[in-house]
């Protein structure tokens, strides 16, 4: 679609904030054209800014408003340049975004029989502006034209007639209010993205309904600037959700760097929020209200308007604060919680975090080591004493805003961090584990119960620790997506597995139900990819080794891995116990189907008959069954393979992960 968009742009000083700047990189690909009109003045700086996205500004004398600057336009280039486009996009500066991604809009607003539309709309309310009836509108900070009007006598019409306003109110009866009314009236369809319910005005400002919803549940593209205004009723407008909380779910939710907003906010308001003067007015009414108890409603509603430009104050400022992160990990091994961790250090590496990371010298294996040094981390080793571990932390007493402690081996960090006060969570990953260390260890069993910071990596895993502290949280993993296309299915069956050879992974079951499954099927394959270093593991693969059917492919990362997903027809994960299994996540994300147990926290991404196998109970007979059950209906596979993909594109990306991140750092950092 060839489209043409019209920008409105003011600033006093003539400085584009860097929000703006976001706004026009992010939509320009959607866009033929271009035109930003200037109302006022323009920076050099800014100026050359904006030659980046166009040549055609516009610069112009601040009057008039957007519909001014817009009908200034239309004077100098004239309706019919317009209509060799398809579609005509008038927008101003007063909004932030896109929150997210501008295909979904454009494609849906695109699908839509309209003639003109707009992000929202606004329904009739029984009120007047500059003596004109509020009337259901399209709201006109974003309204799109499509060629059905471009083209019509009636646009020409349009502009022709449109008043220049000489104040805001006169800015919405003479535009917004007139454009939908003018176009209705001349059988043009309007629609928009998102339809203000009718009743909110009895409630709140209309850019302020339902926000938090519209965010949350229909991916608002688009912020008003107005919902975090510092003006006469700042912060006091009745937002169903305040504005620290619609502020966390932009962070949480989408990719929206939050801190366009701050900036913005106390750049443009920064002579009207100085915190002393907020203070003072917040103890001489604390006063107030003691000193006449007849008023004393009066005077709490005015402190809880205080208070919340107090509070939203105190959040930008944190906001865009540095923060330094310090991980603790038990060990730097290519083992799943340790992997997390990484990943989380360079999550927080990427949102501008500094991270710091201390483990034990006594970790299973160092692997990680370089890894890390490579992301600019040089991993500090103690020794796994509480003298070592109090030294350290009161060294760092004041460092650090957050402190993570991975897996529940790393307790006497939370010990000592608990006793120093230093803010702390505790990310675990382990179900078996946590059992024994809650009956054997007396010092962990208290520790555990009584710290109220503790997130898990499923659902499942959190269940079994809900037994011991009920104020578990829970962080699904996520991994990156690698998905190329979906394998072709073979006659000589390939079963897959990829892990640690270990009895609590079930891969010595998995052996015996294939070897069952070759009198049956002779031309049934096994791939094992793996290692282990005990003499479960040594004899395990003295045992594989009698079998022609079965590969060993030993440890495989990087394009290894990727092609021994393309080689088999299903995945096999017969864990005895295994809170979060990445090897589940890596089968949904190639698109495999997958055999697993309940005694895996696989659930989210793995539906039962659907995308998989879930069995209750795990034995060679079972598994075996499991296995023979694809051959007798191959074309399964193909089904479970969609549904396998869909479910991680629904649950087990990276972009889900990075979400319950960032709700854990809102929750405990900000």
């Amino acid at each position: 679609m060839k489209r043409f968009l019209v920008y409105c742009f003011y600033n006093k000083d003539g400085i584009a904030n860097d929000y703006v700047i976001y706004f026009l990189d992010k939509i320009k690909p959607f866009f033929t054209g271009i035109c930003i009109v200037v109302n006022g003045n323009l920076s050099e700086k800014t100026e050359k800014q904006f030659r980046k996205y166009t040549d055609r500004i516009i610069v112009r004398e601040n009057t008039g408003f957007d519909s001014g600057a817009y009908k200034h336009f239309i004077n100098t280039h004239g309706v019919d340049y317009l209509k060799q486009y398809d579609e005509v996009i008038f927008a101003n500066d007063t909004f932030y975004g896109p929150l997210f991604d501008l295909n979904d809009l454009f494609e849906k607003m695109e699908s839509e029989n309209t003639d003109f539309w707009g992000i929202t709309k606004h329904p009739a309310v029984n009120y007047k502006i500059a003596d004109i009836d509020v009337c259901e509108h399209i709201q006109s900070y974003f309204i799109a034209f499509k060629k059905s009007i471009l083209v019509s006598e009636d646009f020409d019409e349009y502009w022709k007639n449109l008043k220049i306003p000489k104040n805001y109110d006169e800015a919405v009866a003479f535009f917004e209010l007139y454009t939908t009314k003018f176009f209705v009236q001349r059988g043009f369809r309007a629609g928009a993205y998102i339809s203000i319910k009718e009743g909110f005005y009895e409630k709140c400002l209309p850019h302020c309904y339902d926000v938090y919803d519209w965010i949350d549940k229909e991916n608002l593209p688009f912020v008003k600037k107005k919902i975090f205004a510092f003006g006469k009723d700042s912060i006091t407008h009745s937002l169903k959700r305040g504005v620290i909380e619609v502020l966390k779910l932009i962070y949480i939710k989408t990719d929206y760097d939050i801190n366009l907003i701050c900036d913005d906010i106390l750049k443009t308001y920064a002579k009207v929020i100085p915190n002393n003067r907020n203070l003072l007015r917040y103890f001489y009414i604390l006063i107030k209200r003691r000193l006449f108890p007849g008023k004393r409603k009066h005077y709490s509603k005015k402190l809880i308007r205080i208070k919340k430009r107090l509070d939203f104050i105190h959040f930008l400022k944190k906001k865009l604060e540095k923060k330094h992160i310090l991980l603790v990990s038990h060990d730097l091994s290519l083992t799943g919680a340790s992997i997390v961790l990484f990943d989380l250090a360079k999550y927080l590496i990427q949102q501008g975090i500094k991270v710091d990371v201390v483990t034990y010298k006594d970790g299973i294996s160092y692997e990680l080591e370089d890894e890390y040094r490579e992301i600019g981390i040089n991993p500090v080793y103690i020794e796994k004493k509480a003298s070592d571990i109090f030294k350290f932390c009161l060294k760092n007493l004041m460092k650090y805003n957050l402190v993570i402690c991975n897996t529940i081996t790393t307790y006497g960090f939370i010990e000592v961090l608990k006793k120093l006060k230093m803010p702390a969570v505790w990310y675990i990953h382990e179900t078996k584990l946590l059992n024994e260390h809650y009956k054997m260890f007396p010092e962990f069993a208290e520790t555990f119960s009584d710290f109220d910071k503790i997130y898990s990596v499923s659902e499942y895993a959190a269940d079994i620790a809900k037994k011991y502290n009920p104020k578990i949280k829970v962080i699904p993993n996520g991994i990156d997506n690698d998905f190329e296309q979906f394998s072709s299915y073979r006659s000589d069956m390939t079963f897959g597995y990829i892990g640690s050879f270990a009895p609590v992974k079930g891969v010595d079951i998995l052996v015996r139900a294939f070897t069952k499954l070759l009198e049956k099927h002779s031309d049934a394959k096994l791939i094992l990819a793996g290692t282990g270093y005990d003499s479960f593991a040594e004899d395990l693969i003295k045992d594989v080794q009698k079998y022609e059917n079965i590969s060993l492919a030993g440890q495989i990362y990087g394009q290894r891995k990727k092609e021994f997903f393309n080689q088999i027809d299903v995945l096999c994960v017969p864990s005895l116990d295994d809170p979060a299994p990445l090897t589940v996540l890596e089968g949904s994300m190639y698109g495999k189907a997958i055999i697993t147990t309940t005694k895996t926290g696989s659930k989210y991404v793995v539906n039962n008959n659907k995308s998989g196998l879930i069995l209750d109970e795990i034995t060679p007979d079972t598994l075996c069954s499991a296995m023979d059950y694809f051959y007798n209906n191959p074309e399964k596979i193909e089904q479970m393979q969609k549904e396998s993909r869909k479910m991680y594109l629904e649950c087990g990306t990276k972009k889900c992960h990075e979400q319950g991140i960032k709700k854990m750092l809102v929750e405990n950092l900000v």
